[in-house]
């Protein structure tokens, strides 16, 4: 069961080159400029970015913050895939509408709402992919701007997608800024199987040591120290473990007591440094309870992000408090299962 597949503020990265640790393409024509609240957003322009589901998903809820900075061609917005081909998706078009296509040129719909130039817009979408019933609705600003249903929206044999890939897809293409991005699938339990309205990605660090303080620390004076910058991924600071049932958490920078927590995401970004197998347990202390799997997940000579999504807190069974979130603990168990 997940309702929700993935989330990307962007504010987690230092370099456009770290976006390949959640994203895959060649990253030539991206550039991290200023997000909509502080932070970074990515702008793009004759590229774009593609991450894979993990799974064949039939329907998909698809959110972002989107600002076109200038009028050309007309270009992808985003586009769900079925292996290699394009099933289908939303694109601008030059004068500014915004058209859904089966395939790369089938028209299926488009609106009269023109996208402005320089402004942000909340730019949301449920798409459900099939041969004879398939649907697409799409909000602007928590607006409906287009909405079909009974029809095919589906290119290949199958019902489903398992990527999507976000902005222009060929050489050149209007320039395109996105932040707040999530996908959710229909899977699990409200709210996180629909719409979420406008949403905010927020990135929160380490803030100081946890509870346990097992890891080696390098190049910092605290463990918290070691792992609270925007990630680099450069062996600079870093915490190590090299015994099985070393933990290492954190306190983490507080949200504010007004904020509403629609899930909570933990990314750790994470190598093994010899050979064997190593894997890593993320950790959740919620009052009386810690919460870690039985299971962790592998590490390789690269760094990448490991994500644990938790909808609920593992203390109450109930979805996320500010004041809860605030008094967490998270950070990670070193394995070798």
């Amino acid at each position: 069961m997940c309702a929700f597949r993935f989330g990307d503020g962007f504010d987690k990265y230092s370099a456009v080159s770290q976006l390949a640790r959640n994203w895959t393409d060649t990253l030539a024509n991206f550039t991290l400029v200023a997000g909509r609240f502080g932070g970074f957003a990515v702008s793009m322009t004759g590229q774009f970015l593609q991450h894979s589901f993990g799974a064949d998903i039939s329907t998909l809820i698809v959110g972002f913050s989107y600002k076109r900075t200038a009028t050309g061609t007309g270009s992808p917005i985003y586009i769900f895939k079925d292996g290699t081909t394009n099933q289908c998706g939303f694109y601008q078009k030059p004068d500014g509408r915004i058209e859904f296509r089966r395939g790369t040129l089938t028209a299926l719909g488009v609106t009269t709402f023109v996208l402005p130039v320089n402004v942000w817009v909340h730019f949301e979408s449920k798409v459900t992919i099939d041969n004879t019933v398939g649907s697409f609705e799409l909000r602007i600003n928590g607006v409906v701007v287009l909405l079909v249903t009974g029809v095919d929206t589906s290119s290949t044999a199958n019902n489903f997608a398992n990527s999507i890939v976000v902005g222009p897809t060929t050489g050149v293409g209007d320039f395109q800024i996105y932040d707040d991005f999530y996908i959710l699938d229909t899977t699990g339990i409200g709210p996180l199987n629909d719409f979420l309205g406008e949403v905010r990605v927020k990135t929160q660090f380490p803030s100081a040591a946890g509870v346990t303080t097992d890891f080696g620390v390098v190049g910092a004076a605290s463990n918290f120290d070691a792992v609270n910058d925007v990630a680099s991924g450069d062996d600079t600071k870093y915490v190590t473990a090299g015994n099985v049932g070393n933990r290492d958490t954190y306190e983490i920078s507080d949200v504010a007591a007004s904020d509403t927590i629609k899930t909570v995401q933990i990314c750790h970004l994470a190598r093994k440094t010899d050979a064997g197998v190593a894997t890593l347990k993320p950790v959740i202390i919620s009052g009386a309870t810690t919460d870690v799997p039985a299971l962790g997940v592998g590490l390789s000579e690269t760094y990448n992000y490991i994500r644990t999504v938790t909808s609920l807190d593992p203390n109450t069974g109930l979805p996320w408090t500010a004041a809860d979130f605030n008094a967490v603990k998270i950070g990670q168990e070193f394995a070798i299962v």
